[in-house]
Order: C-alpha cells, then sequence, then structure tokens
C-alpha cells in the first residue's frame, strides 16, 4: 500500500499576545520604626503606577500577613487599584530587592504563570517574601532602608490572525513501485536465481526486499 501524499498547501494562524510591561520601585526609608509601629497583617502601600490601561501598587507587610506560614517574614504583594472588566485582566510579575551594595536587584518571587485579578484590590504575591532575620543581616537592607522593585507584564489581547497560506506545492504521486516491479519483470543485470516448480526466475536482491517489507 502506498504512503500517503502530504496536502501541497499549508496555511498558518498566529496568536502573538498584546502586552505592556513595567516597573516600580518602591523605596522604603525608616524600617525599623514601621516594624516597631505596624502590627501583625498592617500594610503599607506604595503609590499607584498604570501599567497596560490598569492602576498597580505594591503592598509591603512589615510583619508578615497574619499566618502560621508567613511568622518571622515580610510579605510582598501586588495589588490591582482599578476596576477591570468582567474577565477581569492577566499580568505576570517578579518581586524583587535591591542589593544596596551592588545595585543589582534580586528576584524572590517569580510569577512565570499570567495571574488572573478579578476585581479592585485582588492581590497576588507572597506572604513568606524574606525571612526577616535574614533580611537584617543581608546588604538589602542599608542605613534602615529597603528598596522593593515589581516588573510587571499585562496582556492586552490575544489576537489571533487570519490564515495565511505560506506554501503551495503540486507534489507528483510517486511511481516507485511501478518503477520496482517493472525491474523485477525484466529481468535484468539481476543478482539472485530462484526455482519454483522447476522453473527458475532471475531477480534483484533490493526489489525483493522491498516488496517484502511493502506487501
Amino acid at each position: 500500500m502506498a504512503a500517503s501524499q502530504r496536502p501541497g498547501k499549508k496555511m498558518v494562524s498566529r496568536c502573538n499576545p498584546d502586552t505592556e510591561r513595567g516597573t516600580l520601585v518602591f523605596d522604603i526609608a525608616g524600617y525599623s520604626l514601621l516594624k516597631g509601629g505596624l502590627g501583625d497583617s498592617d500594610f503599607i502601600r506604595s503609590a499607584s503606577f498604570t501599567v497596560g490601561g490598569h492602576d498597580w501598587c505594591i503592598r509591603y507587610y512589615p510583619k508578615g500577613v497574619l499566618a502560621e506560614d508567613s511568622e518571622g517574614y515580610i510579605s510582598i504583594y501586588l495589588e490591582l487599584m482599578s476596576k477591570t472588566t468582567r474577565t477581569g485582566v492577566m499580568a505576570r510579575f517578579d518581586l524583587r530587592l535591591l542589593n544596596q551594595a551592588t545595585g543589582v536587584s534580586t528576584v524572590l518571587t517569580d510569577q512565570v504563570t499570567p495571574r488572573l485579578f478579578k476585581s479592585v484590590n485582588e492581590t497576588w504575591g507572597t506572604q513568606t517574601f524574606k525571612k526577616i532575620r535574614k533580611l537584617e543581616a543581608s546588604p538589602y537592607l542599608q542605613n534602615d532602608r529597603i528598596v522593593i522593585e515589581c516588573d510587571i507584564t499585562v496582556v492586552l489581547g490575544t489576537p489571533v490572525s487570519a490564515p495565511e497560506t505560506v506554501c503551495e506545492i503540486q507534489v507528483p504521486p510517486s511511481g516507485l513501485l511501478d518503477d520496482l516491479r517493472k525491474l523485477l519483470e525484466a529481468e535484468k543485470r539481476t543478482d539472485i536465481r530462484f526455482k519454483v516448480e522447476g522453473e527458475v526466475f532471475r531477480a534483484h536482491k533490493f526489489v525483493l526486499a522491498t516488496r517484502a517489507h511493502g506487501g
């Protein structure tokens, strides 16, 4: 049985999401004052910033969110500050701390999968952002100051292009099997002989092998 031919016409439709990216830097002075003055689950907000037509801010919890798992940690969240459509808004983001000795920020929370913010004041982030005792012994805290960065990519839409033809080639049907059959029947330049009921036949080894495998 001959192998089926691939169609010569190929059409492609592409999806290329529209996005907008931005970075907010939240420079927090008076670290020790905030830690001593705020209670568990108390937070301060950064100023809002606009990316992808929506307003966002960073929430900083100096003593962490009131939860057993977050005890001894600071907690950081990204918050949607503006109203959205019924379907919400998708955003991918990472949260970082600036190493004040090197000037390089380190990603501590990386949301590779976009998160859906369904309504105003909805948050995504981590309650165990950084252990407090490790933060206070690190170059992330200097002169009673920490710097938090949030890099956010907002998905604006997922347009799909109309199909376009990328190639159109007329592929002729293969005549290989007919050629091999004719070669077998012609008995020219044969390299094998076999006898069937007293009659001697000449053939080609590779043709017989092809017919044996191909049926």
